[in-house]
């Protein structure tokens, strides 16, 4: 909860006022042209935005808001972002919040959602999400319909990874082939809008974290969803290549699943989601994989089809037992014995 008083609203104004800075530091266009140390922390940075160059340090800057405030500015942070000392800026904000972490509801009785209970693990860059965006270009082999010929296009794709090899890799895996021009993470960072709606109802927050991870804290604080996601839902989601945030639920995990599947693979979900209820398992959690093989062979009807891929509410709730679709499932898995 919030403490009053003087003090109080004056923190407020500085976590405001670094809030506003960081957002400007992940959306706004700048270039680091040149480091001068081996730490990276003293840099010449471009700023697309007014067109001057500025000498930056993890302490200082020559800009005009670093001059009148005296506080960390926009390019500072941005340095920050980009040299790997990232982590040492979420130690100097929200000073004004103090979480009660003994309480799940607050005032006015109601329910507030804790980041740090659904996701304790460590992450590798900005955002609390089991895959990063990466803009990557690189060339397109295929031939021509016209002419029969090879060609050799310029294609820009974008890829879920870790890093830039995994990016790399994901591109060579969707057709895309070296030589890459470009290999750029994209920054997602939340909106002011968003930061001032989370803020404005008490919701805890980490100070750098991806727009996805604000939007499932707020999910989770409209549905009042405590439930924390088991990691073989995010295992799920990592082998469909589906980027989710450490801090969804588990129906928000198996929604985006179900919504990105494609057509075949929905036929493939539902079979295995029949399997996982009449054997008594969790969804993702069941002794045979929804990998293996013995869903694939589920060929429902037109009729069937339809109603599989028109399902709403996947994961809020049970499959009907008395649908067509079901029943055919069923017949299915007892012809393959495993049932």
């Amino acid at each position: 909860m919030l403490g009053g008083g003087k003090n109080n609203r004056e923190l407020q104004e500085k976590d405001r006022f670094f809030e506003n800075r960081l957002i400007r530091a992940r959306t706004e266009e700048f270039e680091i042209i040149e480091y001068y140390n081996d730490d990276k922390t003293l840099a010449r940075i471009f700023s697309k935005e007014n067109n001057k160059k500025y000498y930056v340090s993890a302490r200082a800057c020559e800009c005009e808001d670093y001059q009148k405030n005296q506080l960390p500015c926009k390019h500072m942070m941005y340095l920050a972002l980009h040299n790997g000392h990232w982590r040492e800026l979420e130690t100097q904000c929200f000073r004004s919040k103090t979480w009660d972490i003994n309480k799940d509801y607050n005032n006015e009785d109601e329910f507030i959602p804790e980041y740090w209970k659904y996701y304790n693990g460590s992450r590798t860059g900005m955002g609390y999400t089991n895959f990063y965006i990466y803009e990557v270009i690189g060339r397109e082999h295929r031939t021509s319909k016209k002419t029969g010929k090879e060609t050799d296009w310029k294609k820009r794709i974008t890829v879920y990874a870790l890093s830039t090899d995994g990016a790399m890799a994901e591109a060579k895996r969707k057709g895309v082939e070296p030589p890459y021009s470009k290999v750029a993470y994209i920054d997602v960072s939340p909106s002011y809008e968003q930061f001032a709606y989370i803020r404005g109802i008490n919701v805890p927050y980490p100070s750098i974290m991806d727009a996805l991870d604000i939007g499932a804290l707020l999910t989770r604080y409209q549905e009042k969803d405590d439930e924390r996601c088991p990691g073989y839902l995010f295992e799920m989601a990592n082998y469909f290549r589906i980027r989710v945030s450490y801090f969804s639920s588990p129906t928000m995990v198996i929604s985006q699943i179900w919504y990105s599947a494609s057509s075949e693979w929905k036929r493939r979900l539902f079979c295995y989601t029949v399997y996982c209820h009449e054997v008594g398992y969790y969804f993702g959690n069941a002794r045979r994989s929804y990998a293996d093989q013995i869903f694939d062979g589920y060929a429902p009807n037109k009729s069937e089809i339809k109603y599989i891929e028109n399902y709403r509410d996947f994961a809020y709730r049970t499959l009907s037992k008395r649908s067509n679709a079901y029943k055919s499932a069923v017949h299915y898995l007892h012809s393959k014995y495993v049932l």
